[in-house]
């Protein structure tokens, strides 16, 4: 088992028990993309796929992390100033930093890090990372930091790495509950839970196994792209801030005062705002044939006004559509690459799993990889 092989990776680095286990999950987001940080509506889930941190302190005034899965250990003062590294590694000097800067002053502990959270895949590997590690050292060090606080320390950490991200990743892997979708508004913080209850259907994810190098810096130039529309649309409608206080009415009477990039981006957050909550009320009422006609939906709105897809899950998304086993399916997490999410009849897991690899690998000449997933809960510690 990962946390029997973790434990011994723990005893042959650091000779003994650890004082501390956190389990920190990655998590899925059914709909409502590029939303959070727009102060929209999402409805993200943990999943039963899991970053786990072993962790004890120890008498020396430096920190020691080994990753189980790159093979490496990391060592670094727990007054680190700057973001020297590369990889995973700087995501602990980031978390650190920004702890020393709220007040929090980290002290020497060793742990080792290891799991099943693919990265790259569109899961929120980072946010997993970021949140596990901040909520290890608060509960090894007593330091009580409320769950909201950690999720605003592992965003500016992903903030002060590059990300220009939002908070429904830190939300996810720290508020969700077990069987349930989380519904978070993104601009009071608010967030309520839905049963995730999809009778007669399963969850199942398809990375395209593609990353592009242009995701951060284009995920960060979609946010620009709303912000600037917004200040324009603020000479004519001086109390917006955010798409939140947008309507579709006040949106098509812009006239000139957008650009077509403007109005294609503001169209896609207000759409995808309101089909998030359509899907709660289907999801209320059981209608997983709406829930899917919703994903597909999404799924054309992020590909052809919000432009966060790419050729591959474009084609992985219309393969899934196509079949009638399937109630809905589209691109997840912020593009360019990473997963689709599918809702497939039960009983026909697999059959969608060896077509979906077949005609991946025909058309685009590369892999998937499925994943079969769960609705997992949030971040806790595991008892010993």
């Amino acid at each position: 088992m990962l946390s029997d092989r973790l434990l011994e990776t723990y005893q042959e680095k650091y000779q003994g028990l650890p004082d501390l286990t956190i389990k920190a999950p990655g998590r899925i987001n059914l709909i409502g993309d590029h939303t959070d940080y727009n102060m929209g509506f999402v409805l993200p889930a943990a999943i039963d796929y899991y970053t786990w941190f072993l962790c004890s302190s120890n008498k020396a005034d430096h920190i020691s992390i080994t990753s189980s899965g790159y093979g490496e250990t990391f060592e670094l003062s727990p007054d680190v100033k700057s973001i020297t590294h590369h990889g995973w590694q700087k995501y602990v000097e980031a978390v650190c930093i920004i702890l020393q800067e709220q007040g929090y002053r980290c002290r020497g502990f060793d742990m080792v890090i290891g799991g099943n959270v693919p990265i790259g895949a569109g899961l929120s590997s980072s946010a997993a990372l970021t949140c596990g590690l901040i909520y290890a050292i608060s509960s090894l060090f007593d330091l009580e930091i409320p769950k909201a606080d950690i999720a605003r320390f592992a965003q500016a950490a992903e903030i002060r790495i590059g990300l220009n991200c939002g908070l429904m990743d830190q939300y996810a892997v720290l508020e969700s509950r077990k069987n349930h979708c989380l519904l978070l508004d993104c601009q009071s913080l608010a967030f309520d839970f839905l049963p995730a209850d999809f009778p007669g259907y399963s969850l199942v994810l398809v990375n395209s196994n593609v990353t592009h190098h242009l995701a951060e810096s284009e995920y960060n130039h979609r946010r620009e792209d709303v912000e600037s529309a917004i200040l324009n649309l603020k000479e004519v409608y001086p109390s917006i801030n955010s798409p939140r206080d947008l309507n579709a009415e006040m949106l098509n009477a812009s006239g000139g005062i957008l650009d077509d990039t403007g109005k294609r981006r503001l169209s896609f957050v207000l759409d995808e705002n309101q089909r998030v909550l359509d899907t709660c009320q289907a999801l209320r009422s059981g209608n997983i044939t709406e829930v899917g006609r919703l994903m597909n939906a999404s799924h054309e709105g992020l590909s052809q006004l919000y432009e966060v897809s790419c050729p591959e899950l474009d084609f992985l998304a219309a393969f899934a559509q196509g079949k009638d086993y399937i109630a809905g399916s589209r691109m997840m997490g912020g593009g360019f690459g990473g997963c689709t999410i599918n809702l497939v009849s039960k009983g026909w897991e697999q059959q969608f799993i060896e077509e979906v690899c077949e005609a991946y690998q025909k058309q685009m000449n590369q892999k998937v990889t499925t994943l079969l997933v769960s609705i997992g809960e949030g971040v806790h510690r595991v008892a010993p």
